[in-house]
């Protein structure tokens, strides 16, 4: 039998690994929002303001869309599709030219 100490680095070691493979897969979806919007930048089709700035503004506003249909999963199940195709044209169409 494992002592509870092992047991208890292990699990840690566990937590550790899916925070980086989550952390790394965050970072890499974020990289790709930023190459949008700096491909935007140079086609002249998004308004050249802050990059930064502009992918947290996308980031966070999706986030927040997908908190609420997780968290209220029954009311949103007939019009994700419909709503997921408002939120993000409405975030897009915010920084067009």
């Amino acid at each position: 039998m494992i002592p509870k100490e092992n047991e208890q680095i292990s699990k840690f070691k566990v937590m550790a690994i899916l925070y980086f493979i989550i952390f790394v897969s965050l970072n890499e979806a974020f990289q790709r929002l930023v190459e949008l919007i700096e491909m935007g930048h140079a086609d002249n089709s998004i308004v050249n303001e802050s990059i930064e700035h502009q992918a947290n503004f996308v980031w966070s506003s999706l986030h927040g869309f997908c908190t609420l249909i997780l968290g209220r999963k029954e009311q949103y199940d007939v019009y994700t599709a419909d709503q997921a195709d408002f939120v993000i044209n409405k975030l897009w169409r915010s920084l067009a030219r």
